[in-house]
């Protein structure tokens, strides 16, 4: 399991970011995920950001499960991978 959050910003009321939420498919259905979630929402109840690829289906169904909305799309030019992908937010700023 690989899990990063971050901060954007110094203050209590900053928004976080969920850099990487990995689960081994051998311990996925289990509601792993869906506690790290419920752990970065507590720590960043200001908010919280992911991207995830537009390909990955499943993680979009996870995340808007979750509470989370979509708000852009990208070709994905900006990103390592050049894979188009799907920004989300939970919270304050969705």
């Amino acid at each position: 399991m690989i899990v990063n959050f971050s901060r954007n910003g110094c203050s209590a009321a900053s928004v976080g970011e969920i850099d990487q939420l990995y689960v081994d498919p051998s311990k996925q259905g289990r509601g792993l995920g869906s506690r790290l979630v419920e752990v970065a929402k507590q720590r960043y109840p200001a908010g919280l950001g992911l991207w995830t690829f537009q390909i990955n289906a499943a993680a979009q169904r996870f995340y808007e499960r979750h509470e989370f909305v979509a708000v852009d799309r990208t070709d994905g030019s900006g990103n390592e991978e050049r894979e188009p992908d799907i920004r989300y937010r939970w919270g304050a700023d969705d």
